[in-house]
């Protein structure tokens, strides 16, 4: 899927804001600024985060009660005021929304609704960069192809510690260890495999890498899903800590991530890709043809938009990274794990929530390594 036409009720406006507002964040160097410059913009959307997010909540109900409706976040212009992002499935919607909710600009997206991304085409459809859906040496990088052995085409994530068991686990999203059809997860005990089967090249030639350890898989009907993960027992003479292309997260950012830093992804169809976070604490609402139990709603969620290529079917479980130049502690921090996209943003879990979901941490010295 590529990138839909973008759409408010005043569109140079919000054009100009949001043009602007990359620009800034641009220049402003995104990848030079300072620890402090990070701490700074993080304390200030903190102040931000505390008076939309009622608002936000306030909105909702009026939003979603039009089928089209896709999602809504908080985001920043470039005056760092917060706007609610919207994104809409119906065109019609852009005229029927107000342009402003308790003093809050919106930003309207007209999108598509939003899809899983497990399976995939070859190499991006022959677009792009190069993809990562090749047979690998062990031990094989996060970024690369990898599911269960009954389902399709994903992306590993990141290697953790696990609490539960002292063990090196993988992450993936959970989606990529069911049977889609009959909402089967995978047992525990069971392989999990690189490459993909859908990408072996010869079939049953996938190398195993790992046994499903414990799955977070949202829930129809639950009022507050926020994670879709699955870890992975695979020992690191099976998979590396490294992220191809990408390089070794050193830990992950904090509670709070601000519109506008810039991420990094590694996954099996679109590859090295990038992009910024656009909104944070979003609402998604997913239909009924995306997870087996039927439609659901995913909540504080990122929504994230890509410099070049869309993320695409394959690229499900790819870890989000924020990189900064500055040599300092936040350098190549986790900061999301990716499951889907409307074809305009794409949506990461938050990394906090994953990781005290299926209780694991990036400290391996709780495992028994030694400390890098």
């Amino acid at each position: 899927m590529t990138n839909t036409t973008r759409m408010s009720r005043t569109p140079s406006r919000h054009f100009a804001t949001y043009v602007a507002a990359v620009l800034t964040l641009a220049t402003s160097s995104a990848f030079a600024q300072t620890d402090a410059e990070l701490d700074d913009q993080e304390q200030r959307f903190t102040e931000i985060l505390r008076r939309v997010e009622p608002i936000q909540a306030r909105f909702e109900p009026i939003l979603f009660a039009h089928p089209g409706a896709v999602a809504v976040g908080i985001g920043l212009d470039s005056a760092f005021e917060p706007t609610l992002v919207v994104a809409v499935a119906d065109r019609r919607l852009v005229d029927q929304l107000p342009t402003k909710f308790e003093g809050i600009p919106l930003d309207v997206h007209v999108t598509h609704l939003p899809r899983l991304e497990d399976g995939g085409p070859a190499c991006n459809g022959g677009a792009g960069p190069p993809c990562h859906r090749d047979q690998l040496p062990l031990p094989v990088q996060m970024g690369n192809s990898g599911a269960w052995v009954q389902a399709t085409a994903c992306t590993m994530g990141f290697k953790a510690c696990d609490l539960d068991s002292g063990t090196s686990v993988l992450v993936t999203n959970a989606h990529c260890a069911d049977l889609n059809t009959t909402c089967f997860m995978a047992p525990i005990g069971e392989d999990f495999q690189h490459t993909s089967p859908a990408d072996e090249v010869i079939p049953g030639s996938g190398v195993v890498i790992g046994d499903i350890a414990g799955h977070a898989m949202p829930v129809c009907g639950a009022p507050d899903n926020r994670v879709d993960a699955t870890k992975v027992t695979s020992a690191f003479f099976q998979s590396s800590k490294t992220i191809r292309d990408i390089g070794t997260p050193k830990d992950v950012t904090g509670k709070v991530h601000v519109p506008g830093w810039r991420i990094e992804l590694s996954g099996r169809t679109t590859g090295f890709n990038s992009g910024r976070i656009r909104a944070v604490n979003a609402t998604v609402n997913v239909p009924a043809n995306a997870y087996c139990c039927g439609a659901l709603t995913m909540r504080k969620q990122y929504m994230w938009q890509w410099d070049s290529y869309s993320s695409n079917f394959g690229d499900s479980g790819q870890a989000a990274v924020l990189r900064t130049q500055s040599g300092g502690a936040r350098d190549m921090r986790l900061v999301g794990l990716h499951w889907g996209s409307d074809g305009t943003f794409g949506y990461l879990n938050h990394i906090q929530e994953v990781l005290a979901k299926l209780n694991l941490t990036l400290d391996f010295t709780k495992c028994g390594f030694p400390a890098d």
